[in-house]
């Protein structure tokens, strides 16, 4: 299950700023798709921060970012963590069974001794995994890239509203 954070941006109003005028529409459109897309970037660097690093950074390296345009009418940005156990690592997880190979191998690269991976397995299948990643319980890296990447939004979106102005005077 991947984990995902979304904008969504609504551009009906441009009708309403532009007076209709298709070229006002389009600008609009464009420029706030600009925005998202910025927003999406920075959304990203944080997201890499607040990702843990693991043996083979594969964490880090799942994000991606994606902006679907319906029209004129609506953008929507996802950033998203495309590794499978990216869930995992953002909410913790329940006591199960873990292939003692992979623990091996993580063990290995991120602790320097494959052995530490049996008392880890032990562990997991008695208590599960509880996230690196919450400073106060409920609170994972999604929720915190969401906070961290909220006050950059407006400034972004205030940048777009700004060069829509220009362009269109």
């Amino acid at each position: 299950m991947a984990v995902r954070v979304s904008v969504k941006v609504d551009t009906r109003k441009a009708k309403w700023l532009t007076k209709n005028s298709a070229e006002g529409i389009r600008v609009t459109a464009d420029e706030m798709g600009k925005a998202l897309r910025l927003v999406l970037l920075r959304g990203r660097e944080i997201a890499q921060k607040l990702s843990p690093v693991g043996a083979t950074a594969n964490l880090k390296g799942s994000i991606v970012t994606r902006v679907d345009k319906r029209a004129t009418v609506q953008a929507v940005g996802t950033l998203r963590w495309q590794a499978p156990y990216a869930s995992t690592v953002d909410k913790g997880g329940p006591p199960r069974r873990v292939s003692i190979a992979k623990l091996k191998a993580w063990a290995a690269a991120v602790l320097g001794n494959e052995k530490l991976a049996y008392p880890i397995q032990k562990n997991i299948q008695k208590q599960g995994t509880p996230s690196p990643n919450h400073p106060k319980p409920g609170l994972g890296m999604s929720e915190r890239t969401e906070a961290a990447l909220s006050p950059h939004i407006q400034r972004l979106f205030d940048k777009a509203a700004d060069n829509i102005a220009r362009r269109l005077n």
